[in-house]
């Protein structure tokens, strides 16, 4: 019996004691989260810090030798005054390390050292970024004449519709697919996008947001992933605004039409309206819900 009673109490002491020092057993590198992506691009002309979250707080967090501030399992580390490529070194009183290099921008947006990746084995190119409403523009010299452009299009749709979107880079490529952009959840690439009239620019940019923020409308469960209630409107209108929307649907994906009319309602609301009346309403309720 007392065998049995001494090895329940080593039991509930190890036991308890993983539970109580769980949290301070979580290796630096995964008790980190950094605000940008490790590797990534920072725009100094609208930023002059890097913020990190922590899982588990640190008694002490030092950046390359110099202790910061903690507040609510947060720390932010300056860049005031940095540009090009830029390593930090972070540090606990473990004094475990971890290392995050960010790319950071000059007063006229230049990034230098940095390049897309799949532009590696390209000459001459330069990387720029621009911020406009919070999202980031990462660009190239080979699309410098479409950057007001597309800014002047970000600026002119509703902010609702923006909520999710994060960023959007141009790459002056080709996709394989034959592409002019595509969308990962906050994120829009668009291919070689200066070959495209101002027009056609305009209809792929906001295509693209649409897709951005279908994603946030399913996140708030306003919009379910087989886009049920959209289906309803395609079905009342009976045509399409654009074979691109009526191939897609005819294989089940209401997606690329919802895209495509989002688009053209906010290019020429009055026409899409007369066309596509159960579309328009939808859209129009969504936006001002």
């Amino acid at each position: 019996m007392k065998k049995i009673l001494t090895s329940l109490a080593i039991f509930n002491l190890i036991f308890f004691a993983n539970i109580t020092f769980a949290g301070n057993n979580i290796a630096l590198d995964y008790n980190i989260i950094s605000d940008v992506k490790n590797g990534y691009v920072i725009d100094s002309a609208y930023t002059n810090k890097i913020g990190f979250s922590l899982f588990e707080n640190e008694d002490v967090i030092y950046c390359n030798n110099h202790p910061v501030i903690i507040k609510d399992n947060r720390f932010e580390i300056s860049i005031d005054g940095l540009t090009g490529k830029q390593d930090f070194t972070i540090t606990n009183s473990l004094d475990e390390s971890t290392l995050y290099t960010y790319y950071i921008s000059d007063k006229d947006g230049y990034l230098e050292e940095y390049n897309f990746e799949e532009l590696d084995n390209i000459n001459n190119i330069k990387t720029f970024i621009k911020t406009i409403n919070g999202i980031s523009l990462v660009y190239t010299n080979r699309d410098e004449k479409s950057v007001n452009e597309i800014e002047k299009i970000i600026l002119s749709l509703p902010e609702k519709i923006l909520v999710n979107l994060k960023e959007i880079k141009l790459m002056p490529a080709e996709h394989e697919s034959g592409a002019a952009g595509i969308t990962k959840y906050n994120k829009i690439t668009l291919y070689n996008i200066s070959k495209y009239s101002k027009a056609t620019i305009k209809n792929v940019i906001i295509h693209e947001v649409a897709h951005t923020w279908a994603y946030n409308l399913m996140k708030d469960k306003i919009l379910d992933y087989s886009y049920t209630n959209y289906q309803q409107a395609v079905t009342k209108d009976t045509k399409f605004p654009s074979n691109y929307a009526k191939e897609n649907v005819k294989i089940g994906n209401y997606s690329e039409d919802f895209a495509e009319s989002v688009s053209f309602y906010l290019i020429n609301s009055k026409s899409f309206e007369k066309k596509y009346p159960a579309r328009a309403d939808y859209i129009k309720m969504l936006i001002e819900k």
